[in-house]
């Protein structure tokens, strides 16, 4: 007979448009490598388990959506019992970054009302800086979001925090996720302990 987990659980679901690079995030902290072609979400939603900063065990457990229109109908069935979202846009990609605002906060708000913990995310940091990437990937200096404009963001959603990411560098991924967790215990915490929000790192 199998034994029932009795420790904390948490779960995370990374939303944010198509091609922000959620998959490969979620790809690189479970598999610590990066793909070598795009994949478009088809990251299995990914069970395990990890020590939380006071030492507890916890069950872990890491969702990846579709951010396609042609998702719209489908994407809040991911969001029941989630514990926080992380809202993910390009750093080369300034439309990505007004959808956070105009598009994925609503979402939550009307499919998965409780006032979650977000975690704001910008991805491609590596591709922002360095500008010899831009003439590769045809980059426009308009489209390039400066970690000012991302913080900025963060305060306007209040999100709990807001990292900046290279998948293809590996910098800072585990970090997200760590603070989703530091996040969700927070969270359980009475209103008298917990500190405010928006650490901008």
């Amino acid at each position: 007979m199998a034994m029932t987990f009795r420790g904390h659980m948490c779960k995370i679901v990374a939303i944010g448009d198509g091609a922000v690079g959620k998959t490969c995030f979620l790809m690189v902290y479970v598999q610590n490598s990066f793909p070598k072609e795009y994949v478009p979400t088809v990251f299995e939603n990914h069970e395990t388990y990890v020590r939380s900063n006071s030492g507890e065990q916890v069950r872990l457990s890491l969702w990846d959506t579709a951010g396609q229109e042609e998702y719209d109908n489908l994407r809040h069935l991911s969001y029941p019992n989630t514990n926080v979202f992380i809202i993910m846009f390009s750093a080369v990609n300034k439309s990505s970054l007004a959808n956070v605002e105009t598009k994925w906060i609503g979402e939550i708000r009307e499919k998965c009302p409780g006032n979650k913990p977000i975690i704001l995310v910008a991805t491609k940091t590596d591709l922002r800086d360095n500008r010899d990437e831009w003439v590769r990937n045809n980059i426009q200096e308009k489209d390039v979001v400066t970690t000012d404009e991302g913080e900025k963001m963060a305060r306007s959603i209040r999100a709990y925090d807001y990292i900046e990411t290279s998948s293809y560098l590996q910098t800072n991924i585990s970090k997200v996720v760590e603070k989703a967790l530091e996040a969700h215990f927070k969270g359980l915490l009475p209103p008298e302990k917990q500190e405010g929000c928006c650490n901008i790192i």
